[in-house]
């Protein structure tokens, strides 16, 4: 990690790397809990951007992200195996969904939990809720037998992750391997990754619609849905002619045949490069 880090400062300048996080502990005392994340000192730099956000997908898929907090542990504010480690602001709203939450605290959050082995709960109150019961559960039946059952599960998931996340850098690497080889054949063709090709539509008398080009944020079924809805009623007087995403495997993909131009980070860089006047968000 620090060879990658000096390498990632030497092409885009110096960057933050450890991000440090107010969490609450035992019995309701906060600690520090300390994370890996990259983020560029330039702001404007979209390329920077797209460099540091595949990092941090990369390190958030295979959880490397999370090898500081190994500290915190040797420390003695986490255990390996507890109840979920939350911030500050999650433990907050969590008591404002349960009067039972600082049940939870009785014990030392940790690093693996029983409900994050479970299922991939989000901040919903239902999954909040349902997380708190595996918590509270592990606070009452807690014992090494579940500790080692659930870090069974966790090394099984997190090999998962891994294979999922090797599989998705070789379709990203091929994919630029196929583009460099192109380019040094001389057949470096518009590709959707670089040029919209995305053309306003006409009346039969071959007139352009007075449309405003449109970029749909979330390539998704939220965002086909709304593709499909713009493109079929031109009465909404939007067009769309790209997208952005933060799903890495689908850069330089057609998604009804309107390209996907980059991540969110790249919104600034699509809009100026491609004449947007109107962004719809299709995401929750």
């Amino acid at each position: 990690m620090a060879v990658i880090y000096g390498i990632f400062c030497l092409v885009f300048g110096r960057s933050t790397f450890v991000q440090r996080q107010e969490m609450i502990g035992k019995h309701g005392e906060p600690f520090i809990l300390r994370y890996l994340e990259f983020i560029p000192k330039s702001e404007r730099d979209s390329r920077q951007f797209n460099v540091a956000t595949a990092i941090n997908l990369a390190l958030g898929r295979i959880h490397l992200r999370l090898w500081p907090a190994l500290l915190s542990v040797l420390t003695g504010d986490m255990s390996l195996v507890g109840p979920r480690t939350e911030s500050t602001e999650a433990y907050a709203r969590g008591n404002q969904i349960s009067g039972g939450y600082s049940q939870r605290l009785l014990v030392r959050p940790g690093l693996v939990s029983l409900a994050r082995v479970r299922f991939p709960y989000s901040d919903s109150v239902r999954d909040v809720r349902l997380a708190l019961v595996y918590d509270i559960y592990y606070v009452k039946h807690g014992t090494p037998a579940l500790d080692f059952r659930i870090l069974g599960r966790a090394s099984i998931l997190l090999a998962g992750d891994a294979l999922k996340t090797v599989v998705l850098s070789i379709r990203v690497a091929g994919r630029m391997l196929d583009h460099r080889l192109s380019t040094m054949l001389g057949n470096d063709s518009p590709s959707a990754s670089r040029i919209a090709s995305v053309a306003m539509p006409t009346d039969r008398a071959g007139v352009p619609l007075d449309l405003k080009p449109t970029l749909v944020v979330g390539a998704g079924e939220g965002g086909k849905t709304i593709v499909r809805e713009l493109q079929n009623d031109t009465g909404s007087g939007l067009w769309p002619v790209a997208f952005v995403d933060d799903d890495y495997s689908l850069l330089g993909a057609r998604v009804l045949d309107v390209p996907v131009l980059g991540n969110s980070a790249a919104i600034r860089a699509v809009v100026d490069r491609e004449h947007i006047e109107t962004i719809v968000l299709a995401i929750p």
